[in-house]
């Protein structure tokens, strides 16, 4: 019997941090079971949703159907009615699939996915911008350099006590903005972490 594995098809604004974390956390809590598969890195918001919904249609037949296809980006610089825009474009997009594993998931961090990172050791007074957030991060996350191009999240340190204490944040944060990435702080890649977890049990 071939063991079940899901796939998670990234589409990710962030080249490194998000891929290599993504990859890391799958590894770390679902080995053999989650593979991430880096589809497209390192472009706009919208360049990833162009390239998701052209891949999503390529998934009709049933072989497909241990996928997630996700879209994973910051809010940082972009505005609220970029963001709005997204969600409503990628909503719209899935009403129309015939297949769930057609559907696109859109994760949105605000300002970046720094701020979940950052969750793992504080519980207020989060920076408010993507620089903020980086720079406070080192303070925890002694490997961690954006501006040096090692955007590594070390996962022995997000241990999973910390995470729990993330996690209830994250879920709180989500209720607090009724759901709506403009509004901060916020993050809901949570789900797909959780998803990952739920498949490594």
């Amino acid at each position: 019997m071939i063991p079940f594995v899901l796939f998670v098809d990234l589409f990710s604004e962030g080249r490194r941090t998000e891929p290599d974390y993504l990859e890391k956390f799958a590894e770390t809590y679902a080995k053999d079971k989650v593979k991430v598969t880096r589809m497209v890195c390192g472009e706009s918001l919208d360049c990833l949703m162009n390239s998701a919904i052209a891949y999503s249609k390529q998934q009709s037949n049933a072989r497909f159907a241990n996928r997630l296809i996700c879209i994973v980006a910051d809010k940082d610089m972009l505005d609220d009615a970029d963001i709005t825009q997204a969600i409503t474009k990628i909503k719209t997009y899935n009403r129309s699939c015939k297949k769930e594993h057609q559907k696109i998931r859109l994760y949105i961090s605000n300002p970046c996915i720094e701020l979940w990172a950052l969750s793992h050791f504080i519980d207020k007074g989060f920076p408010n911008t993507a620089k903020a957030c980086q720079a406070k991060l080192k303070d925890f996350l002694p490997k961690y350099d954006h501006d040096r191009g090692m955007p590594l999240f070390d996962i022995k340190l997000m241990t999973e006590e910390r995470y729990q204490k993330a996690k209830r944040l994250a879920m709180s944060w989500k209720v607090t903005a009724e759901n709506n990435p403009n509004q901060f702080p916020y993050t809901d890649i949570i789900e797909l972490l959780e998803k990952i977890k739920r498949v490594g049990v």
